[in-house]
């Protein structure tokens, strides 16, 4: 049998076992899908179907997202069986940018775009994502993969359209941002194929405007999102996350997870962490409209500091300051990023980003996770912080699912911590050494 043969096998049967993971668990309803998800899908159906995107009021996710919903109730299946079926289809299709993205840089490498397959679509946090929690991160961060894909190989235009894309399903795209900026800037390449981005992103948005739904109504949905941590407006009825939405879930057999009942629900925008009257994951005296959040159960560095907006501001100045120091940096170097580099690049970011921004949710690291998963299978030391965001991410999601923590989230947050010290020094090692050898050279 041919090589080539084996390893078409062997993609397809990864891909089958990936997916019998996740239906094993198709009938587990987690906070998110029981306040959330299960009442858009019935307003949804109950309004007309596609007809219903024109009332942005039901929920506070992107368009985008809810034409996929929309389309999927014209099919004759339960809703946690096709809400699970969409993130799963785009589970298969993250893993196969992943390979995708692992051939552009190593294109004569047989066997390591397969590694990479197989890796992110058995990954614990893709699994529970998308299989247990009924979450859909797996599709901006494909598209984002996407746009690497293309950023690697030179064509500016498709990157930037497919960043758009990325962007117009989810928020937390903005992690990759200063990565394509950056990699324009620094290759030298047509900084105008950034007009390709608002395009794509519009253009997205069409079929929510063909419905009836303002432009404006759904250019408000990100503000919404950053201005509306309760969820409220992600709630048919205005119920909101505040109102005793389950935190925990229903096991495959119909029995509830312990703790599964009467804790603050999730918003859909972020994610399950603690309600906003608890800091940090700890009961607070103070009322929540005078308490400030630094961490929605993020395993960052905010975990161990006191709840003080002073925090706040930092870090958000932090953040701007590391982001332009280092772009700083790369513009001093004087030399193109090679694919290899742009993808180590854009790990570390995705990791680095949330990590030192305040008010994150335990799903923002998501794009890190699979990035971080390329960048090891390229580039094999990066496996290291890649199994430490791993741990951490998988400590937070099984601490939401189950309602009740594996690890307290100090402990995830060292992890993660750790995570991103080594990714950064292991980027920074990377990128001198490239330097010096073309010295050299």
């Amino acid at each position: 049998m041919r090589i080539v043969t084996i390893r078409r096998l062997a993609y397809v049967a990864v891909a089958l076992a990936a997916v019998a993971v996740r239906w094993a668990f198709v009938d587990f309803q987690s906070g998110d899908f029981v306040a959330f998800l299960s009442r858009w899908w019935s307003y949804i159906e109950q309004h007309g179907h596609l007809a219903a995107l024109a009332d942005g009021s039901f929920s506070n996710y992107n368009t985008p997202y809810l034409v996929l919903l929309a389309l999927a109730t014209y099919l004759p299946v339960r809703a946690i069986a096709a809400i699970k079926a969409i993130s799963i289809a785009f589970d298969v299709l993250l893993a196969v940018t992943a390979s995708r993205l692992v051939a552009a840089i190593r294109p004569r490498s047989e066997w390591l775009p397969f590694v990479a397959f197989a890796i992110v679509a058995l990954l614990p946090t893709v699994v529970m994502n998308s299989g247990v929690w009924a979450q859909c991160d797996s599709i901006y961060a494909t598209f984002c993969l996407a746009s690497l894909v293309c950023l690697v190989r030179g064509r500016p235009w498709a990157a930037s359209a497919w960043f758009g894309v990325a962007f117009a399903f989810k928020l937390q795209a903005i992690f990759l941002l200063p990565v394509l900026v950056g990699v324009l800037i620094v290759n030298r390449l047509r900084l105008r194929t950034l007009v390709a981005a608002p395009v794509a992103f519009l253009a997205c948005l069409v079929p929510a405007l063909v419905a009836g739904r303002s432009l404006l109504s759904q250019l408000a949905v990100y503000p919404a999102q950053i201005s509306d941590p309760s969820g409220v407006g992600g709630t048919v009825g205005g119920t909101g996350a505040g109102g005793g939405a389950p935190g925990g879930g229903q096991m495959p057999g119909g029995g509830q997870m312990p703790g599964g009942i009467g804790t603050p629900g999730p918003r859909p925008g972020g994610s399950g962490g603690p309600p906003s009257g608890m800091p940090n994951g700890v009961p607070s005296a103070t009322p929540a409209a005078q308490t400030v959040t630094l961490t929605h159960n993020a395993p960052t560095p905010y975990a161990w500091l006191p709840s003080s907006s002073v925090w706040l501001y930092a870090g958000l100045a932090v953040t701007a300051l590391v982001v332009l120091a280092f772009g700083v940096w790369l513009l001093l170097r004087r030399r193109p990023l090679t694919p290899g580099e742009i993808v180590l690049v854009a790990a570390t970011a995705a990791l680095l980003i949330p990590l030192l921004l305040p008010q994150m949710h335990e799903r923002y690291f998501y794009l890190a996770e699979v990035l971080l998963v390329v960048a090891g299978v390229v580039d094999w030391p990066f496996a290291v912080p890649a199994v430490c965001i791993q741990v951490a991410s998988v400590s937070t999601y099984l601490g939401y699912l189950r309602n009740q923590p594996l690890m307290p989230l100090q402990v995830a947050a060292a992890f993660a911590v750790a995570g991103g010290v080594a990714a950064a020094a292991l980027l920074v090692r990377s990128l001198r050494s490239s330097t010096r050898t073309e010295t050299v050279s």
